[in-house]
């Protein structure tokens, strides 16, 4: 069974959707039903090539220029570095019947994390080590991490109209 898209996620992409509406961009969110999802895969669309699901992404013409994760709850390591291994392997996007290409987008991941617990410690150490060990682009990945999640959302609408660059 698929959690519910959080509420938080949601504003973020109403957010982003009023700010961005007719700026050549499009936002996509997920809205909690099966319409509405945003699916990553790679090759064709069929089931044995799907990623995973991802909660906003942002496209100009055919291109997804942003990929947007948003972690409302306190996530283990390995759920967030998979969500991040599935954006790096997708190729495409499909949203509501249309297709969308991924060729080097920007990631966020915004997360929710107590300020100095071990789960921010760990889940930054593994995430400098994927970014070593792949030769991945900083400059393309930010990660948020915040205690309060009205403040992460604000953080990661910041960091996407930046690398934007409205």
């Amino acid at each position: 069974s698929r959690t519910m898209v959080g509420k938080y996620t949601r504003l973020l992409g109403e957010r982003l959707k009023e700010k961005l509406e007719g700026k050549d961009y499009e936002v996509f969110y997920d809205h909690g039903d099966q319409k509405h999802r945003i699916v990553a895969y790679f090759n064709d669309y069929s089931r044995k090539n799907l990623l995973s699901f991802v909660d906003i992404a942002i496209t100009k013409g055919e291109e997804v220029k942003v990929l947007c994760e948003i972690e409302e709850t306190s996530s283990n390591p390995k759920k967030i570095l998979g969500d991040l291994v599935s954006i790096m392997l997708a190729e495409k996007i499909r949203y509501a019947g249309l297709e969308y290409s991924i060729s080097s987008p920007h990631v966020i991941l915004g997360l929710y994390a107590k300020e100095k617990g071990v789960k921010r410690y760990q889940t930054e150490n593994i995430l400098n080590r994927f970014y070593e060990n792949f030769a991945l682009n900083r400059e393309k990945i930010k990660v948020i991490f915040a205690e309060d999640l009205e403040w992460l959302i604000r953080s990661a609408e910041e960091a996407i109209l930046a690398v934007i660059e409205i």
